[in-house]
This record gives structure tokens, sequence and C-alpha cells, in this order.
């Protein structure tokens, strides 16, 4: 027989459960939100890794998007009770904190195999392909994430008979509809789940006027943990001297003391560290690109069952829930477990990535960030591809009569890509879109110019590189000479500096004593 139960451990059941997390420690949330992660639209959060395609460049980033929604659930609740317990006049009620907590829980849930790769990279080509197949093909519109959140949080009350359990916890439909515009990150002004006097509440979770929210605190953290990078921001004070109030515009919004300028300037500057040594690392992108390219040739083949049974593709489940909820990083071994002969060209794309046989990254190219080249920078890009394929030896490559040997290297096995790495709102500086106070009494917020922070703050706050990928492996010595041929002719104004990979022997892994040794990156 079982002893019984103290009040107190029933009454902790009722509140909630508590979490042992490696960035945030022991937490606890609210017992809707419990309901919603035993269900199986969120459990499927564990199979999608955080970072995609940077898992296989960092050994230790295998951290999911399900420990992420948690910690965001976790500190939009501590930041929306903070407000609550330091402003009551702000009105801040349990149903606003609970929303808010099951915002942050949720608004991950509409991403799809290796996160960003799935909605931005794979969707619109996959569109493309099934239109050059059949013009008249009725196709799904590529959406973002948030978009697809937002149908999938529907979908989980639905099927899992939750809006009981969101009625007794006080949530109501206009609750709902709140939950909703916070994952989208819609403007407050066009709101209908809250009114004016609480824009600020939109912000918590996905803040589109300055990026200064809990999602982008949480994994920051998170990644920079798992990637062993440093991040020189601190939420937990920024939390400290948070106010919301009004600001130039008259709308209520998230401010903070003039004192956390500089704590902002290293959360944005963090931002810029992890893109540019990790989320845009060219060995990750690349194997993305391979992931993707597996996936569009498996695309025509791949059905899901969706709704009442009904056989989706990888595109049609973007609409159809049922189907979605079992689409994960786990599509790779669907492909490759596929006995149909239609999959070997998936197959052999993905054996070419188990075996680390992947397309050479042969060089990059920092581009000029002046808005007045941007037609110049565009042509550049455009024509990239030719002008390096004439700059490679003759011998090498396909000849216009037709010759397809398969070592020759053919014009479409140059490819070119650009990548943006910025402080989160392009070419501007983001903290011209943050709302200061000096002082407690204060009741209208301000802006603050640079100077006043420091002498050290960058002018410029992005960068754009064109970068050259080879998938012929056997010719990316050659093609990287050709690159940088190429970049010496463009004008520096528009390319004022290239970094060239040179290319690895193919039977590096295989190298005996005495064989030449790939030099390190070469800076010209």
């Amino acid at each position: 027989m079982s002893p019984r139960r103290s009040h107190t451990a029933v009454l902790a059941d009722y509140e909630g459960k508590t979490f042992n997390d490696a960035v945030h420690g022991h937490f606890t949330l609210p017992w809707l939100c419990v309901k919603i992660v035993d269900t199986p639209h969120f459990q499927r959060l564990r199979d999608l890794k955080q970072l995609g395609g940077t898992y296989y460049v960092f050994p230790c980033a295998s951290h999911n998007r399900f420990e992420h929604s948690l910690g965001t659930a976790h500190l939009a609740g501590d930041f929306v009770r903070t407000l609550r317990d330091r402003q009551p006049e702000l009105a801040i009620t349990a149903a606003d904190v609970l929303a808010i907590q099951v915002a942050g829980l949720c608004h991950d849930l509409g991403h799809g195999p290796f996160s960003h790769m799935f909605d931005n990279n794979f969707i619109p080509k996959a569109i493309k392909a099934i239109k050059e197949r059949d013009p008249e093909a009725v196709t799904a519109e590529a959406v973002e994430h948030e978009t697809i959140s937002v149908r999938m949080i529907d979908a989980l009350v639905e099927e899992n008979g939750l809006w009981k359990e969101f009625k007794e916890a006080g949530l109501k439909e206009i609750d709902m509809t709140f939950i909703k515009e916070c994952i989208e990150g819609i403007d407050p002004r066009e709101a209908k789940g809250r009114g004016p006097e609480k824009a600020f509440l939109y912000e918590i979770i996905s803040n589109k006027r300055n990026g200064i929210d809990v999602d982008k605190f949480d994994y920051f953290m998170r990644d920079s943990k798992a990637l062993n990078i440093s991040a020189t921001f601190d939420p937990y004070r920024l939390k400290l001297f948070m106010k919301a109030m009004k600001g130039n515009d008259g709308q209520m919004q998230l401010c903070f003391k003039a004192s956390e300028a500089w704590n902002l300037y290293e959360l944005y500057h963090t931002r810029y560290t992890l893109h540019k040594r990790a989320y845009q690392h060219k060995v990750s992108n690349i194997y993305e690109d391979m992931v993707c390219e597996a996936m569009l040739l498996a695309e025509p083949y791949l059905r899901i069952p969706g709704k009442d049974g009904k056989p989706c593709s990888l595109v049609e489940s973007i609409e159809d829930m049922e189907a979605y909820s079992k689409v994960t990083d786990c599509i790779l071994n669907v492909i490759q477990c596929d006995t149909r002969p239609e999959m070997l060209p998936a197959q052999n794309v993905l054996k070419d990535l188990r075996s680390r046989r992947m397309h050479k990254h042969v060089g990059e190219m920092l581009l000029s960030g002046e808005s007045s080249q941007s037609v110049a920078i565009s042509e550049l890009i455009a024509s990239a591809p030719k002008q390096i394929f004439a700059l490679v030896p003759d011998e090498a490559k396909q000849s216009s009569d037709g010759n397809s040997e398969n070592d020759l290297l053919k014009l479409e096995e140059i490819q070119i890509g650009t990548i943006g790495i910025n402080y989160g709102k392009k070419d501007k500086n983001p903290i011209d879109q943050v709302s200061f106070y000096l002082t407690s009494a204060d009741t209208v917020a301000t802006k603050m110019e640079t100077q006043h922070v420091s002498l050290l703050i960058p002018k410029v706050f992005s960068e754009k590189y064109l970068r050259v990928t080879c998938r012929n492996r056997s010719k990316a010595k050659l093609v990287n000479e050709a690159y940088l041929a190429w970049w010496k002719t463009i004008p520096r104004d528009l390319a004022p500096r290239a970094l060239v990979t040179p290319a690895k022997p193919e039977a590096e892994s295989n190298r005996t004593e005495g064989a030449p040794v790939t030099k390190r990156p070469k800076l010209e």
C-alpha cells in the first residue's frame, strides 16, 4: 500500500510539473502546459534538431526544439510575472501570464526537418519543381514556420481534446487568439487578442520591433552552451531593468534602463557571433543543401498518412497537420530504408553525406555593403558561375559538343550562394528601435544616441558574403584556382576581400606519411 500523499504534493501536482533544464536549472510549468507537452504534436519536437545541419559540424550541438520550447515557456512566464509584480498598474491578469507561457511553449511547433532549411529552402524549391513537372498542378503555398505553428496548435487542441483543459485553466477564445498572435509576431496595432494598453505583451515571445524577446534569450544561451561559444549578454539582468511604458510613438512597449544599452549591444553581438561561427558555417550549409537535394529527389514518391488516412506529399503536409505531425528529421531514415528503385538517387545523396563525401567549399568573398552597389552586386552574383567556369582549363571541363564524361566539370556543378550576417535588423542599428528610461519615475521612454553608449559601437551592422561550392569533388582544386583568378578581376569596391579554401586531397583520410598537407585557408 502506497504511503498517503501530502497536501503539499497534491498541490504541486495541480500547479504543474518541475523540469530540470541544462540552461535554466529547475523550473515549474503550469499543468495546462504539461498537458500540451504530453501530446504527440509536441513530443514530435524531440526529433527536430535545434540547429539542423550545424550538429554535423559541432558534435555537441545535439539539442532539440523540445527543450528550447520548454525553456522559452519558462522565460516567458518569468518575464511577464516580473512585469506584473513590478507594475501593478499594467493590470496583467493570470490569463495573460498563462497565455504568454502557452505561446512560448508552442511557438516552434511548425518547424519541419532541419528547422529553417525546410520552410526557407526545401518547400519553395519543391513547389517550383512540381510546377515544372506539371504547370497545371495545384500546390500548397510556401509559408513560414510561424504560420504552421498556428495550424499545429489548432490541431493539437482539437485532436487531443484539450479545449476543456483550456477552459478549466481560465482561457477563452480571445486568449487563444492572443496566443496565436504572439506566435506569429503580428503588429500589436493590428491585434485582436489584447488591446493597445497591453501591446507590450506581444513583444515578449516574438519582438518584431527590435528582436529583444525570450525566444532569442533561450536559444542564444542554449546554443552557446552546446557550441561552446561564449554568450556575453545577461538576460536576467535585462529582466531586472525592464519596464512597460509608452515610447515616442505613443505605443506601450518593453523598455529598458539606459544603463543596459551596452548589455543589449552584447545581445546583438552574440547573435552576430553565433551566425558567423556556427549558424552560417560553410560545411553545415553544404550539409543542409545536400539534405534538401535528397528530399527533393524523394519528394515525388514519399507519401505520409494524413487526415482520414489520405496520403500526402511533403509539400501537401504543411496544410495537413495530421501528416505534418509525422514529419521530422527522421525523414532521412524513411528515405534510406525505402526499397523502391525510384528512391535510389536520393539514397545515393544520403550515402555521400554519411560517408562525408560532401560538395567542396572552394572560397567566399565579402561583398560591398553600399546600397548604391546593389545592382552591380546582383549582376556579379548572376554571372559568377559562367565566369568562373570560363577560367577553368578546357581539358578539365565538359566541351560544348556535349561530351559528358563523368569526371569532366559541368557548368551546373559550380554553385553560387550568398549569406547575410547582421545584428538582427539587416543594415540598421537595432538599438535605434529600443526605447529607454533614465529613472524609475519616468513615464515616457526615449531613444538613445550611440555616442552616449560608447565610441566603439560599430557603424556598419550587416555584411554579405558570396560563397562558391563545387559539386565535382575531383575538380575542386581547379575551381578554387579559377575562383581566385576571377575575384582578382572584380573591382575592390564590389568585393573588398576574398577567403580562399585550398582543396584537400581526395584521399586525405588515407594519407600516408610524407604525403602533402593541406594549407590553412588563405586570406587575400
